[in-house]
């Protein structure tokens, strides 16, 4: 009864990384290459740009770009005695930022998104680092290679 039951085990276990082995287990791929924020919905991607702006697309369940409609985007970041203070506007299909980020050196970043104005604000907090990943096509900051291991040694 033992070998049946652990053999059955071994078998789903099989299967089982064998589906996640053949799709996108991460879920939705990022337009630009940037960083998702999950907790929302729709999802956003969080990128930045070589010259320091930063833009935020909001992304359907399918992968889709979607247009912004009434929601509120900021972000803070660096240090807390000396914030860098951003706020967006709806530019095309996603919020671009006013102003533009230190590229120099390594931050922590504070993105708050409102969905509208009666509902809760959505924090994603992160470092900013755009070395490259040594182990994907992604930034650091964006990196997506290691989510399901959290404690992997990555800087995000």
């Amino acid at each position: 009864m033992k070998k049946t039951i652990l053999s059955i085990a071994a078998l789903a276990s099989l299967a089982l990384s064998s589906v996640f082995a053949s799709g996108d287990h991460h879920g939705i791929v990022p337009p630009n290459g940037g960083r998702m924020i999950k907790s929302l919905d729709p999802q956003a991607e969080v990128y930045i740009a070589d010259d320091g702006q930063v833009r935020v697309t909001f992304v359907s369940d399918e992968g889709e770009v979607i247009s912004p409609s009434e929601q509120v985007v900021t972000l803070v970041g660096g240090d807390r005695m000396n914030p860098i203070r951003m706020s967006f506007d709806k530019k095309g299909e996603a919020f671009v930022s006013e102003g533009k980020l230190p590229l120099e050196k390594r931050i922590p970043i504070l993105v708050q998104v409102q969905a509208s104005p009666t509902s809760e604000v959505v924090r994603e907090r992160f470092n900013l680092n755009l070395g490259q990943c040594p182990s994907c096509d992604y930034k650091e900051y964006a990196c997506r290679c290691h989510d399901d291991e959290p404690e992997s040694g990555h800087d995000h």
